[in-house]
């Protein structure tokens, strides 16, 4: 075993400028380069971290609160793309999910066909968002819902030629920028069903506690008389 810093890293792109990590065999580094050299054919990594799991056991098994965690695990993403009821992406009409339907924990879906939906940072709204708290990420959502809707009103408002030229140019940003929100929004809603729901919530309590020294053997034992998913 050695430090990262000294393999020789044979990947199909150029050399991280960074390297940290520790205490990888020859094998387990063989298999790293060949995962990466399938999945990569081209490009460029600013920075590698290579974290033993020996130095964190607990964090992979408690429950995420961001965004995109949160979709990973009651959506599901896969190679950066999620599949989700077509009735979500209705933002071109304005549409968003009632707050009444998220009191159902298990609501029945609108439509039954799956459309794909693209996560990843070229999207400006899901770039800032994707790191954000579900407990606080739909207020976000909503005041720059609430922005948009104050410049619109201004424009209409306004009888000077200039300004109305210059958001004539805005107009198809704008409305990329809200079709993009409310799809979030829907999404968010969709996962706030969940988030919001008793079983989570004490799932949620019950690590909160474990972590802060106590033993939940009840709660655990409960779990496993339901057969409870891991």
């Amino acid at each position: 075993p050695g430090s990262i810093k000294d393999m020789n890293m044979d990947l199909p792109f150029s050399p991280t400028s960074d390297e940290y990590g520790s205490l990888f065999s020859g094998s387990s580094q063989n298999k790293l380069n060949q995962a990466v050299s399938k999945s990569l054919e081209s490009g460029s990594v600013d920075t590698l971290i290579l974290i033993d799991r020996q130095v964190d056991f607990i964090t992979p098994m408690c429950t995420a609160l961001t965004y995109e965690a949160l979709i990973d695990d009651l959506i599901g993403i896969r190679n950066g793309c999620i599949q989700i009821d077509e009735s979500l992406l209705k933002a071109d009409n304005g549409e968003t999910e009632t707050s009444s339907s998220m009191e159902d924990e298990n609501p029945k879906p609108k439509s039954r066909k799956k459309v794909p939906f693209h996560l990843n940072s070229n999207n400006d709204l899901y770039k800032e968002i994707r790191d954000e708290s579900i407990t606080v990420l739909m207020k976000k959502l909503n005041e720059k819902a609430r922005k948009l809707k104050q410049i619109r009103e201004q424009v209409n408002k306004s009888s000077e030629v200039s300004q109305l030229k210059q958001f004539v140019k805005q107009i198809p940003q704008m409305q990329e920028t809200m079709k993009s929100l409310s799809n979030h929004i829907n999404i968010t809603q969709r996962l706030s069903r969940t988030t919001m729901g008793r079983a989570f919530r004490s799932r949620w309590h019950a690590e909160r506690s474990i972590l802060e020294g106590e033993q939940k053997l009840d709660y655990i034992e409960e779990c496993i008389a339901k057969q409870e998913p891991w």
